[in-house]
């Protein structure tokens, strides 16, 4: 029931298919050639639009996927 949180479902949706439809290697989990900036760039956008609906009611984090190659090398980024 809150205004928006549809929009933004949709949008978290269309932000992950690229990830989801990559030609991930089993034997190695680090996908080469994913352009990983925009994706975060985008994924903390949406965080932040997120927190902004839901205020208070929730605490909202934005962390790097486990194939990001250089995940762990910043903290995650509060969506606050």
């Amino acid at each position: 029931g809150v205004p928006g949180i549809e929009e933004v479902h949709e949008a978290f949706a269309a932000w992950q298919r690229p990830f989801d439809l990559a030609d991930w290697e089993p034997t190695m989990p680090m996908l080469p050639g994913f352009d990983w900036p925009p994706f975060h760039a985008t994924g903390i956008a949406l965080a932040k639009r997120l927190k902004l609906l839901l205020l208070d009611r929730c605490q909202v984090l934005y962390e790097s996927p486990y194939e990001d190659p250089d995940r762990g090398a910043d903290a995650p980024e509060p969506a606050s």
